[in-house]
């Protein structure tokens, strides 16, 4: 709401460059959250199964140390997941996690349909946990990924007392280089700093030159 009263007192061409800018920003936010069936809420990596939520967490210990990662692991090698519980249902539900390569080209786009029939060849399965009961409310994967790619973890949740399963799919890609991110940020700084020339009014616009002339004096009191 502030931001549309600061454009609307704006001239008509400065109103035009914030509008643009707005709208850049906003497209760049969209494309930076987390994809799939993550979803970034308060810094938080927030996978969704069901109604309910589970934090989920990559981890390169030996190559990253202790830094954390929402779906886009960097490096090949060793990898873990973990995922903790947001609801207190979860843990007494059986849960089941399997990680495939995803083959289809879908990417980041990939859902549980799209994945189906991967899933009937074991030989597509490159991690898998046995459907099991985490009353802790926290487990993890190790993962060991030689090739760059996208992947996709499966995680399905049976009810023992009234037998639903729910199931969630989500993207994630490894060793992957985020080029696109990196052109819009770079498109993004360079669009702030023309929106900053425009929108601060300090354009060198060219001074006109004042001619300068020689006054004579004459002194009327000289004989």
């Amino acid at each position: 709401m502030l931001v549309c009263v600061l454009i609307a007192g704006l001239t008509p061409r400065r109103r035009a460059w914030a509008s643009a800018l707005v709208l850049f920003l906003s497209i760049l936010s969209m494309n930076v959250t987390a994809h799939g069936g993550v979803s970034l809420e308060d810094d938080l990596c927030i996978m969704r199964i069901g109604s309910m939520r589970a934090h989920f967490t990559g981890y390169q210990p030996k190559v990253r140390a202790s830094q954390e990662f929402c779906e886009d692991i960097p490096e090949l090698g060793e990898a873990i997941i973990v995922l903790d519980f947001m609801n207190p249902a979860l843990r007494k539900m059986e849960i089941g996690f399997r990680v495939i390569k995803e083959t289809t080209g879908r990417g980041a786009r990939t859902t549980y349909n799209d994945i189906q029939a991967l899933l009937k060849n074991p030989d597509n399965i490159l991690s898998e946990r046995a459907p099991d009961q985490y009353a802790t409310g926290s487990f993890n994967v190790s993962l060991s990924i030689k090739e760059p790619g996208w992947y996709v973890g499966v995680l399905t949740a049976l009810d023992p007392e009234t037998e639903t399963q729910i199931i969630s799919a989500f993207p994630f890609s490894v060793g992957l280089k985020d080029y696109v991110g990196v052109l819009m940020w770079g498109c993004a700084i360079v669009l702030l700093g023309i929106a900053f020339y425009f929108l601060s009014g300090r354009r060198n616009n060219p001074q006109p030159l004042v001619e300068q002339k020689d006054i004579k004096t004459t002194d009327e009191g000289a004989p």
